[in-house]
């Protein structure tokens, strides 16, 4: 996959950079908008590398194929088994010359459900991920790509790509399965409701 900048006047390429999550991958793709700050840009990764499908999946995608089936059901597979892709990384192009580059990226991260999104107040980058079988909040500093904190949600809050705010106290809302979900950073003393 690559992202692609564009002159917003003349609508004509700028540069474009190869998004690979850090690691070395015959392909990714993202699901999700692009998030964008100022000259910084995110992508969340929703792909699985065939390394990493299992053979339940490798054998139903052989069978789509081999019967002239839609591939949807076998890219969907690992997510119906419990899987979550990897992957989050930064780009940021220089103004001036147009040049690109990777500033952080994080193949530990998971942000496969939700579409991602960034506080410039605290320079802090939100999405909703997994970890095992818990759907969590994911929250990471914009600036170095270090985890702040997350939060486990539970096996039902999966927000189906739903939007999500960050509220006036600088707390992180989405709708899921089970219902909205507020999440307040763990320093600040307020608990999910």
């Amino acid at each position: 996959m690559n992202l692609l900048w564009f002159d917003a006047l003349t609508g004509k390429i700028v540069n474009k950079a190869v998004v690979d999550f850090g690691v070395p991958t015959t392909s990714s793709q993202s699901e999700q908008s692009v998030v964008i700050s100022g000259y910084k840009a995110v992508v969340v990764n929703n792909w699985f590398d065939d390394k990493d499908v299992s053979i339940v999946c490798k054998i139903y995608k052989k069978y789509a194929i081999a019967h002239d089936l839609s591939t949807k059901g076998p890219q969907g597979c690992p997510f119906f088994l419990g899987g979550h892709a990897l992957g989050v990384q930064q780009f940021e192009i220089d103004p001036k010359d147009g040049t690109v580059k990777s500033t952080w990226s994080r193949n530990d991260i998971s942000c496969t459900s939700s579409i991602p999104v960034v506080s410039e107040t605290d320079n802090t980058f939100y999405c909703v991920g997994k970890r095992g079988t818990q759907f969590t909040v994911e929250v990471v500093d914009w600036m170095t790509g270090k985890q702040k904190w997350f939060k486990e949600l539970g096996m039902l809050a999966n927000p189906f790509y739903a939007g999500n705010e960050i509220g006036t106290n600088g707390d992180y809302i989405v709708g899921t399965l089970s219902g909205p979900v507020r999440v307040t950073d763990p320093k600040k003393g307020q608990e999910m409701f």
